[in-house]
């Protein structure tokens, strides 16, 4: 609930009304593009809470195993990010 509350204290710091979250890996050797979909979701906690849920989701969808699987990479060697764009 705590990171909840700070999450909701930085989006309304945005005075946005729509944020798209986007994964993104640190590893630049994988190619993302087509393969991590954006989540576009309101800023009400009831609307990003589920968007941040979902694109942590993309990571394993099956799409994205089969890429990972086909470039050989394990999921703990992703190294994800989540990139929060108003």
């Amino acid at each position: 609930m705590r990171v909840i509350l700070s999450l909701e204290s930085a989006i309304k710091n945005l005075n946005v009304e729509v944020l798209i979250f986007q994964l993104d890996l640190a590893s630049p050797q994988l190619k993302t593009l087509g393969i991590l979909e954006p989540i576009i979701c309101q800023t009400r906690p009831e609307e990003f809470v589920p968007g941040i849920k979902q694109v942590w989701a993309e990571i394993f969808n099956a799409k994205s195993l089969l890429y990972w699987h086909s470039q050989q990479v394990e999921i703990p060697q992703l190294q994800p990010v989540v990139i929060v764009q108003p």
